[in-house]
């Protein structure tokens, strides 16, 4: 409290004391609900806590998309949704055998083509092929390594090149 030369108190000066103090309350009570909102907090869903690229999957509210760790999370979550989880679906079970009966003909009439050699089948993965006088040649490069190519074709590094070249005799070769 502030007393004047008179010895009484000053009205002046105690009216800005509570002003202060009630000021500093008001401060306090802000931080304090600041504090509360800036605090993290867990998501409410399951599906907010799984990384991003699962997030999606997640939210089909199909348990099978989502790793088994978080199956059971998932399923009490869906108790709690209004939506229904789907079930386990009853899918006709592959017959592997089948499959790989199919792979091995495909095989088999692949490899009883004898005039596709070794170079023919690797300009082919790399190479549009079109057909030209009866012969399939690479017209083409379907790769991203023309840049590759011409960098080592200029400092005497010709592994490609040859191969081009090895090719086009076996076509001379067969004429």
């Amino acid at each position: 409290m502030n007393v004047s030369l008179s010895g009484e108190q000053s009205t002046s000066t105690m009216s800005t004391e509570i002003y202060i103090l009630k000021r500093i309350e008001s401060h306090c009570l802000e931080m304090d609900s600041l504090n509360t909102e800036c605090k993290t907090k867990a998501p409410k869903q399951m599906s907010q806590r799984l990384p991003r690229f699962m997030r999606r999957r997640a939210s089909s509210h199909n348990p099978k998309r989502v790793p088994k760790s978080v199956r059971q999370l998932m399923q009490n979550r869906g108790n709690q949704s209004d939506k229904p989880l789907v079930g386990d679906r009853s899918r006709k079970k592959k017959k592997k055998h089948i499959n790989q009966r199919k792979h091995e003909l495909s095989v088999r009439r692949r490899n009883e083509r004898t005039d596709r050699t070794v170079l023919h089948v690797w300009f082919a993965k790399r190479f549009q092929m079109k057909m030209y006088f009866n012969r399939i040649t690479p017209m083409k490069n379907c790769t991203k390594n023309e840049r590759i190519l011409y960098h080592n074709s200029k400092q005497d590094f010709t592994s490609a090149i040859p191969l081009e070249q090895n090719f086009m005799r076996q076509e001379r070769e067969r004429d």
